[in-house]
């Protein structure tokens, strides 16, 4: 099932300073990487500053955010997410 619900934003711009479940794209719309977190802001610049990250060889486009305040519920979502899309940046 793909993200629901879900807002789309620029790798390389602003996001929202919420919890929730992400994929981040490549520029052909392919899924590189799928995480969850309590801030998404502060995680896409975590990713952007960590330059030796796989995600960099692979193109990151665009952030896909599906927002979740429960804890719980995120990692859940981000595991059936992963199942899913099989993303070459995770893992």
């Amino acid at each position: 099932m793909p993200f629901t619900n879900s807002y789309n934003f620029p790798f390389g711009g602003d996001q929202p300073t919420i919890g929730g479940v992400y994929g981040i794209t490549d520029h052909g719309g392919d899924m590189i990487f799928i995480g969850q977190t309590d801030n998404l802001e502060e995680e896409i610049k975590k990713h952007k500053a960590n330059t030796g990250h796989k995600i960099h060889e692979l193109g990151p486009n665009k952030v896909i955010f599906e927002a979740i305040k429960d804890e719980a519920a995120r990692s859940s979502r981000a595991q059936l997410l992963i199942t899913e899309f099989e993303p070459k940046a995770n893992g």
